[in-house]
């Protein structure tokens, strides 16, 4: 017996000392750096908490803010009573065609000024339609759907589009923050949607192992993709819900890693098994000139890359017999 409490003694100090230099590895490393808790906003002057999305542009104001970071250029924005980047409020009465857009910064707009996004581009290409923008930076999927329950009855839309930047499929994990807020979590229990609030974050849990733990079974176990798969569903139920056409629209980085090919073809597949229009941008706009397409430096588009996109996604709509169905 005491032979075996020796060895069991002997055991436990040789895992807690594995433990304790692979914690220090990945400390040295910098790798798997937990979030800050509790989390520090970003940009305050610029959003605001909200308990629906987590976090909004200050409702009803005019923002001047400086972008890009490495050539700033002062920037304004205008938000509507709601807290996003328009300058008319959503529940504007309008008898022509409606479309809903929702995404991150890339439908936000950063970098770019409002009448240049692909919402104004693709309202102008569409005379008579009003395109509303629901884009908001540092969303996921996750917020897009949070947003798109809350402003859809206000819309009333016939089209909703969902716009996803390649990284927006990873903004849904447990510890993510966006701009900095204790974003409202969706999880998955017995195959059905759940909001927790934002996780404490014991030690343990800040330890680096833990965080790797999580992020690498999140990204190589299938994680992000069933939770992802779950707020798509979520879409598809909310159209048919209020009567909408949904299309998906994927938007690539600046390059095209395995991890982007990864995402967009199991999004293809998606797609196809929900009977739900897709556009994947990556061949029109790499094919188009990464130089020509985003702002120099930097992941966002300029006005030719909104432009090119709003054009690829009105011919998405021509093509799929979407626009056919909702004109007027």
């Amino acid at each position: 017996m005491h032979n075996i409490v020796i060895r069991g003694c002997l055991l436990l100090g040789s895992i807690l000392c594995c433990l304790f230099v692979a914690e220090a590895t990945l400390r040295l490393l910098n790798r798997f750096d937990p979030p800050p808790y509790p989390p520090i906003p970003r940009k305050v002057h610029l959003y605001k908490g909200h308990e629906i999305v987590g976090y909004t542009l200050w409702p009803s104001a005019r923002i001047s803010y400086r972008y890009p970071p490495d050539n700033p250029r002062l920037r304004t924005v205008v938000s509507n009573s709601d807290g996003f980047r328009n300058d008319r409020d959503f529940d504007t009465p309008h008898a022509g065609l409606r479309i809903l857009v929702t995404g991150d910064s890339f439908v936000f707009g950063e970098g770019v000024g409002g009448n240049e996004r692909l919402t104004d581009v693709l309202e102008r290409l569409l005379p008579g339609s009003r395109v509303e923008n629901l884009g908001m930076t540092g969303w996921g999927v996750d917020l897009m759907l949070r947003a798109a329950r809350w402003i859809s009855p206000k819309v009333r839309p016939d089209v909703l589009i969902v716009c996803v930047y390649t990284d927006d499929l990873h903004r849904a994990d447990p510890y993510y923050t966006g701009m900095g807020y204790p974003l409202p979590r969706f999880h998955l229990e017995n195959g059905r949607l759940v909001t927790r609030p934002y996780p404490e974050l014991s030690w343990i849990a800040r330890t680096r192992l833990n965080q790797a733990r999580v992020r690498l079974t999140w990204k190589y176990l299938g994680g992000e993709f069933r939770l992802n798969g779950a707020l798509l569903d979520a879409f598809v139920a909310l159209s048919k819900v209020h009567g909408m056409e949904l299309a998906i629209v994927f938007i690539p980085g600046r390059d095209d890693t395995p991890t982007d090919q990864r995402r967009r073809n199991w999004l293809s597949g998606w797609a196809k098994d929900n009977g739900v229009a897709l556009l994947d941008l990556t061949e029109a706009i790499h094919s188009a000139g990464i130089e020509r397409m985003f702002i120099k430096n930097n992941w966002h588009w300029n006005p030719e890359g909104h432009r090119l996109a709003a054009e690829q996604i009105l011919a998405l709509l021509r093509r799929t017999g979407i626009l056919a169905r909702v004109e007027p």
